[in-house]
């Protein structure tokens, strides 16, 4: 009898750590996909003139940098309180850098997967102001425009980077 518990008991546990360990691997690879899969990765891009690699690599950047700065405030305040040393310090500025090399290319960008409304989004606003107009849009009145002869290509240059650098000021 307590060996068949103890067969029991076993099978149960092994079941629940391959189902945990599998569970684990298809998260991690379903998160590559959505931030490789997301449209507003995509869009971003697209207005940019930059490969969503890029994109992605750039904010990749930023937040390894935002959270390196954050731990460096942290330890300079613990440093100075006397509730670490400085080899304390070190040593878990090298745990925090191992822990960047192994996330990799998934450094915190799980809070851009894809929402059900993305695909509502046509242009960029800014609060108070009239809706900013997307360069396709733009695009679409400035061709006509020069066709005729009302603007001309320079004309039409200048207003595509007033509306990049409004776009550019809003997400700043």
């Amino acid at each position: 009898m307590r060996k068949m518990k103890k067969w029991i008991t076993g099978s149960i546990v092994l079941s629940v750590l391959v189902i945990g360990m599998t569970s684990t691997a298809v998260l991690a690879d379903n998160t590559s996909d959505r931030i490789a899969n997301n449209p507003l990765i995509a869009r971003v891009a697209s207005i940019l003139g930059i490969s969503e690699t890029e994109l992605v690599g750039a904010f990749t950047t930023a937040i390894a940098e935002m959270k390196t700065e954050k731990l460096e405030e942290k330890l300079a305040e613990n440093i100075a309180n006397g509730n670490i040393t400085e080899e304390e310090a070190q040593a878990k500025r090298e745990r925090f850098d191992q822990k960047l090399d192994r996330k990799g290319d998934k450094l915190g960008l799980e809070h851009f997967k894809p929402r059900h409304h993305v695909h509502h989004f046509k242009a960029f606003t800014i609060p108070g102001k009239p809706r900013l107009m997307t360069p396709e849009e733009l695009e679409a009145k400035i061709a006509p425009a020069i066709e005729s002869g009302i603007i001309t290509e320079e004309q039409a240059q200048s207003k595509r980077d007033r509306l990049q650098e409004k776009i550019n000021a809003s997400m700043a």
